[in-house]
């Protein structure tokens, strides 16, 4: 396929919505092999690093034949592409020297880095549990679930909540709410158990 034929067709391809995704995951697969083994040959980006910066230049590729900016092209497209891989390697490459710099310029404090790491794991332990939460969450019925997200995340009053969901008494809907909160408590602990 000469040049004018590649830019015409990727300009098509953006306005025609019958084989937009066919080739777009067309071109994704195409050429993602090759990004990557040239991203670690030429800038030893580790695998994840370099499949983000693919999925970021593919969408540049794609907002920028939107925006007509490939109808003069005096290369390839897959050369314009790598080109914009390019750049974004160095953007991510230049931030991390400079991330690595600030972090060598931090005093030796050993209490200092300690605190960061546990900072690190109370977030990340943080993070799971809020999965487990949301995970126990979901196993209760509609109407547990339905009187814990309205108490506890949208801050309604047993009053809002009883008028909301048609109880009878502000009493009935506390006895519930407790009764739900009860389970869910033991859920996640029988959860937690299970994992640890």
């Amino acid at each position: 396929m000469n040049l004018d034929s590649q830019i015409a067709s990727l300009t098509e391809q953006v306005q025609d919505s019958s084989n937009f995704l066919e080739y777009w995951e067309n071109f994704y697969t195409s050429h993602r092999s090759e990004f990557l083994k040239w991203s670690y040959k030429h800038y030893h980006l580790p695998p994840d690093e370099a499949v983000d910066i693919y999925q970021d230049a593919i969408v540049i590729l794609f907002e920028n034949a939107a925006n007509g900016k490939v109808n003069h092209l005096q290369c390839t497209v897959k050369t314009y592409f790598f080109g914009i891989a390019k750049n974004l390697i160095s953007t991510y490459l230049k931030k991390k020297i400079r991330d690595k710099e600030r972090y060598e310029k931090l005093p030796e404090n050993p209490h200092l880095l300690e605190s960061l790491a546990i900072s690190e794991r109370n977030n990340d332990w943080m993070e799971a549990s809020l999965e487990v939460v949301s995970d126990a969450m979901k196993r209760l019925s509609s109407k547990g679930q339905a009187i814990l997200h309205l108490f506890y995340h949208e801050k309604k009053s047993l009053k809002e909540i009883t008028h909301t969901l048609g109880y009878k008494s502000e009493d009935v809907v506390k006895t519930t709410k407790m009764r739900y909160m009860k389970m869910l408590r033991e859920m996640v602990e029988a959860d937690i158990r299970y994992y640890s």
